[in-house]
């Protein structure tokens, strides 16, 4: 019996792909699911915690919506953990990708239980990094036991990759670093310069020709250093008072709440802004990006800027160090230490051919080792290297 291959439907593998928020699918995750839709079934499963924005993706996945809690949980944590085991049993995925800590921990133990064959988790990021003691046991081992319970294991930059192996969470060489790091790299067609979007951008937030911007982009909060940030911005103004910060995330921590400088000549020079679908534009009408986290797995925001001919200036902590080098690209500063970020924020404030050669080398940098194609390609290609 003669059969015509180009009639025989090959079966596509069935991938899961779960995360705490829709927020990480907008910013880093809608190229990569594009990509793998091509090839694989994607079910896409996370917590529905902005629907308006999810309906705006309009993504190229199957949605399910699970209570997945960001913070610990115990009872909504085992319920989540048992829905996602039957999931899991019913669906016979044949690979289950986990991203961030609590999507980790409770997708590869439900994997893991449910037989699913390939148990794929990205660290990003250990929220058990800056913290102390019996806590920071306890977080760390629960990160042990996603990575002893996966079957593959990658992180988003090779400082964070030698962080993990450091702390004994992964072995030597049993992590994989996709292209040169970053969760998906930069899409340089939108995080493009543009001098009449950035002279736009500044009459809106009213800020002249002459003004020095700093801005932060980020969740607003103690992890993310905002309160360093803003105490050193205000001893900056005292010899730069043409110097302003515009701060854009949501403000988790409460810092803008109730603020006690809100008649002050600080609150004048410190723009804040909740949310944004175009922190590019923001950016473009900064002069400077400020990232003094406690904590990152790679810094996205760091090379996002950068691809905007914005040098940076950040903590010297893992994760960031990969998106920055140091008195080249930006400058990185010992974490918690105000004076030091001070001492940068004036190099900058009081030097525009040095923010202007730090930025340019910073896009440069971008273009070569960053952009988003590359990254996705090669996390496509780790997908068939895993699942065949």
């Amino acid at each position: 019996m003669f059969i015509d291959i180009n009639t025989v439907s090959v079966k596509r593998k069935k991938i899961a792909i779960v995360v705490t928020s829709v927020l990480q699918v907008k910013f880093f995750m809608i190229p990569h699911i594009k990509a793998l839709s091509l090839e694989y079934d994607v079910t896409l499963i996370l917590k529905n915690d902005y629907p308006d924005i999810l309906k705006e993706l309009n993504l190229s996945a199957r949605v399910l919506q699970i209570n997945i809690a960001r913070k610990i949980n115990p009872l909504n944590d085992l319920r989540t953990l048992f829905i996602l085991f039957f999931l899991f049993k019913s669906e016979h995925f044949d690979l289950v990708h986990t991203l961030t800590p609590k999507a980790g921990l409770l997708g590869i133990i439900a994997a893991w239980a449910s037989n699913i064959p390939v148990r794929l988790h990205t660290f990003q990021g250990e929220v058990w990094a800056n913290k102390v003691g019996l806590f920071r046991y306890f977080l760390k081992s629960l990160d042990k036991l996603t990575a002893r319970l996966a079957t593959h294991i990658t992180v988003v930059s090779f400082s964070e990759r030698f962080f993990l192996e450091k702390n004994f969470v992964i072995n030597e060489k049993s992590a994989h670093v996709i292209a040169n790091g970053s969760i998906s790299g930069v899409d340089l067609t939108k995080f493009k310069f543009d001098q009449k979007l950035r002279e736009d951008m500044r009459k809106e937030l009213f800020l002249d020709d002459m003004a020095i911007v700093f801005i932060f982009v980020g969740r607003v909060n103690v992890d993310k250093g905002v309160p360093e940030l803003l105490n050193s911005f205000e001893k900056l103004l005292l010899k730069f008072p043409n110097s302003y910060l515009l701060v854009v995330g949501p403000d988790e921590g409460g810092i803008f709440d109730g603020s006690s400088h809100e008649n002050s000549f600080l609150s004048k020079h410190v723009i804040y802004r909740p949310y944004t679908h175009t922190p590019e534009l923001y950016m473009m009408a900064a002069d400077v990006l400020v990232l003094p986290s406690h904590r990152e797995g790679f810094g996205m925001v760091a090379i996002e800027a950068a691809a905007l001919g914005l040098p940076v200036i950040a903590t010297d902590i893992y994760g960031i160090q990969d998106a920055v080098v140091n008195y080249e690209t930006g400058l990185l500063f010992p974490l918690g230490d105000e004076g030091a970020l001070i001492e940068s924020m004036t190099e900058f404030a009081s030097n525009s051919s040095r923010r202007k050669k730090m930025g340019n080398a910073a896009r440069v940098r971008v273009a070569e080792m960053f952009e988003q194609n590359l990254v996705v390609s090669e996390m496509v290609k780790y997908y068939r290297s895993i699942c065949h």
